[in-house]
């Protein structure tokens, strides 16, 4: 129960996570989520990440039902609906990804978000981005990345 209503929470970190970086990267390249592909290509990258710009926390409401009170399952059974659901999402920050790759890999990362399969976002298709997400490719040593931009790790 969250303020007496029954339903459940979702909160967000507050940085991108590893999983979410490599997720619109595969968008971008055609890769299904949760695949081989996708996790080859996880084990594959290194990312670290700076924040740029704070923003805030949106707190989405949603309602979730049917007329019979249950939802279909995969599996063609049911489940209960449970009738109300909170998400966070951030809204007006700003991220810095920096990829580790081999030339190759990052060049064609950089042409997957140039010319993307499917596109890119974070949290909810609905909630887009305003800006591109990717404006330059530069290619940078690790240890420059880690002296001069104090980056952190994914998590």
């Amino acid at each position: 129960r969250l303020n007496g209503v029954t339903g459940s929470y979702y909160k967000t970190l507050k940085v991108p996570s590893k999983k979410a970086v490599v997720g619109m990267i595969g968008a971008t390249l055609g890769v299904p989520h949760e695949s081989k592909e996708f996790w080859d290509l996880y084990n594959e990258l290194d990312i670290k990440y700076k924040v740029t710009h704070r923003g805030s926390v949106l707190v989405d409401f949603q309602t979730i039902g049917s007329e019979d009170g249950y939802l279909p399952t995969v599996d063609g059974g049911k489940k209960e609906a449970n009738g109300v659901k909170r998400v966070e999402y951030l809204q007006d920050y700003a991220f810095e990804a920096y990829v580790g790759a081999s030339d190759e890999r990052l060049k064609q990362i950089f042409d997957g978000f140039c010319n993307p399969i499917y596109l890119p976002y974070l949290g909810k298709r609905c909630c887009f981005h305003n800006h591109p997400f990717v404006t330059t490719f530069n290619l940078i040593s690790k240890e420059e990345l880690e002296e001069n931009l104090h980056v952190h790790d994914c998590p």
